[in-house]
This record gives C-alpha cells, structure tokens and sequence, in this order.
C-alpha cells in the first residue's frame, strides 16, 4: 500500500473483523494488507476492528463507517451478527463458507487433514487427535477426514474443543478452570504414542504445559503439531512444531480481492482454496518409535540445518559415535530413503513454500534454500516433484 497522497486519490476505510485473541495471525494478516498491489489511485485506510468477547462485535459495528470489510469469522458467528454487519463488499478469511457474495481465502481444511495425517505417518504415530478452541463447519471437515484416513490406516482418532477462556486461564498459569481439568482427563485417556494437532500456539502450549504437569513425555509419547506458526511456539517448552503461518498471504490477497471489487463491482474469484504451507519441525515432535538416541540427534540436526547447505558428512560430525553404514540404514528402515534425501526432501518443500507464497526470483529462492544456483535448483526440484519450479508455481 505505498503511495504519494494525491487530489485524485480513492481512499476506502476498510475494517479487519476477527477475535483479538488470535492476534499473531491477524498481525500478519494486517501485515499482507500493507504489502497489497492495489488499483492506481486506491489508498487504503485500515479500521481495527478486533474483537474482545463476541459480546463486541455489535458496539464494533455500531456507526463505523466502512467501504469494505475483511472478515475472520465462523458460520455461527456469521449467522448470529450478520445484521450487525454493514452493506459493504466483504471477504472472508476463515475456512467456513458464509455466503455466495462472500469470497473466502483460507487453507482448504481438507487438505489440512490429509498433511497433518501424512505427516505423523511419517513419525510413525498412528493414533491422531485434534485438539481445537471452537466448532466450526471447517473443524468438522477436519476432523471427518482426518477420522476416515486415521482409522483406515488401523489407528485411531479422538478430538476435543476447549472454550477460550480456559485455554487462556491455562496459558497464563492463573488458575485452572473446570475446561481445562476435563481437557487433562480426556489427554490421560489417549492411547500413546498420539499426534495431536492443535488449532494454534496458544492451544497448543496448554498442552504441553498439561502434558508435562501429567508426566507425558513429548515427543515419545504426545507429538504436537500447531495448524499456525504464533510466536508462543517458538518460545514454549519444549518449543512447538507447526506448519507455517500463511497470515501475511492471506491479508495480501483479501485486500487485493477488495480493491479489485472497488473498481470493477465485481470479485475475482469466489473462493481461493490455499496450499497447506510446510511444517517447521521443532522439538514437539519426534522419530519414528524405536530409534536410538544418535539417530534423534541426527534427524533433529538434520531438521534444524537443511537449509544451510549440510551434508551427510556435517550430519556424521554432529553425532559423534553414528557410522555412516548404521545412519543409512537405520533411515531407510523408518523413512523409506536415505539421509540425503531427507535433506533435499527439506529443501524442497521450503523452496514449494517460497514459490507459492512469496514473489522471490528462482535464483533468490535457490540461494534460500542452499543450492547451488538457479540451474541446480530447477534439476532437482524437476527431478523430486515432476515439473520445474516455474510450471509448478504457476499451476
């Protein structure tokens, strides 16, 4: 949104409604805003609308004059305010559908449930549980596919929702209200090893702070993984995985949805079902069962330096004892491929993550990603996903 103030500016108050207490991911959603290509002549101005309590919403929208609005609300909330909302262009950035006039830009929760699957498969977890702050119409597709794949595969599923207030209460180590003591009957009661995929960082640091009250070891027996990268996750003990946060995106695009409305009366497109973004493997989650402890260090140094440009000859230095024969080995006995390739399995979905949703050149992303020039970069990821990085980004 950089522009010189002009006479023959088009200036649009537009308004950014969603609860106050996910505010990581509305900070980067207001962050994409700024970072918007917008039509010439259109200024933007910003209006808070970030919300306390659902008892809000009404005193928010009461006499705020808007041009447009950017929604992050559920289908219930949708349906109990929808008089309070103003007759203005609107989009949605929940997963939950709310109207045909309503465009929604959000991870398709389908595809959220297969990665999340896919990836605790890749762990060796077969029992898989969610772990989210409200139902919603999105939740509900989760958790039925992540049930269905679950259980088709021999493993089990459970899910649990906690109300907000608890999950704070929790968080903040003020008090424990009666949410969170059923919370930690229903964790005692999960079978072990289980992946738990939680709706955020705040959700997800209540339950390794119960986890560990409970003496559930994490990673061997409960794996975390956050659906949004909150900076609690890199803070908390032990610090959280999660996949990475698309709010900057997301922000981009629903501005960029309205402003395309300002001047043509119509949108774009209905709905933009996003890519789900790579995981960032933190210390939440673990190997495959059965392992040996040179082996967690090595797939943990792994994790942490794949972008760096490691070889399997830095890996063997990190973990004094491992010979090569045994690392290989013992990889190709609980991933399926060498640690090579594990390494450029890495490199790759970072440089996907980069090619979808950012602007950066190929040879910008392959020095992101350690390759050696753009040449390289586009055999290799050719060779590993099936078509160069340019068709790919462009599909």
């Amino acid at each position: 949104m950089d522009y010189l103030p002009g006479k023959n500016d088009r200036r649009y108050k537009v308004g950014l409604l969603a609860r106050r207490a996910f505010h990581f991911y509305s900070q980067d959603v207001v962050a994409g805003m700024s970072a918007a290509k917008l039509e010439p002549g259109q200024v933007i101005l910003p209006v808070d609308l970030l919300y306390q309590s659902d008892e809000d919403i009404r005193r928010l929208l009461t006499d705020c004059d808007l041009d447009g609005l950017i929604l992050g609300l559920d289908r219930g909330r949708y349906e109990l305010y929808r008089e309070c909302l103003p007759d203005v262009p609107m989009v949605n950035v929940h997963p939950d559908i709310l109207a045909n006039d309503i465009p929604t830009i959000a991870i398709d929760p389908h595809a959220l449930a297969v990665a999340s699957v896919r990836y605790f498969k890749s762990l060796g977890v077969s029992h898989v549980a969610n772990l989210s702050t409200f139902n919603t119409e999105a939740q509900d597709r989760v958790n039925q596919t992540m049930k269905e794949l679950v259980e088709a595969a021999g493993g089990s599923f459970t899910s649990y929702s906690i109300h907000v207030p608890g999950l704070v209460a929790s968080y903040e180590n003020t008090r424990t209200m009666p949410e969170v003591a059923e919370f930690e009957s229903w964790l005692e009661n999960l079978k072990r090893p289980t992946g738990v995929l939680s709706s955020g960082g705040y959700t997800a640091v209540m339950l390794a702070q119960s986890a560990q009250r409970m003496g559930i070891n994490i990673p061997d027996e409960l794996s975390i993984l956050s659906r949004s990268d909150d900076s609690v996750c890199l803070f908390a003990d032990p610090p959280v995985s999660s996949f990475r946060s698309i709010g900057s995106v997301v922000g981009k695009m629903a501005l960029e949805f309205l402003g395309s409305y300002f001047t043509h009366g119509q949108w774009p497109e209905t709905c933009r079902a996003l890519p789900v973004p790579s995981v960032i493997e933190r210390y939440s989650t673990g190997v495959p069962a059965g392992m040996s402890r040179s082996m967690h260090t090595a797939v943990h140094y792994i994790r942490r330096n794949a972008l760096k440009g490691v070889t399997v000859d830095d890996v063997l230095a990190a973990c004094p004892g491992l010979s090569r024969s045994r690392l290989y080995r013992e990889f190709e006995a609980n991933f399926g491929h060498s640690p090579a390739q594990e390494i450029t399995r890495l490199r790759v979905d970072e440089a996907k993550y980069q090619l979808r949703f950012t602007d950066k050149s190929l040879g910008e992303i392959a020095e992101w990603c350690s390759f050696k020039g753009a040449p390289q970069f586009s055999t290799v990821f050719a060779r590993e996903v099936g078509q160069p990085p340019g068709s790919w980004r462009k599909s």
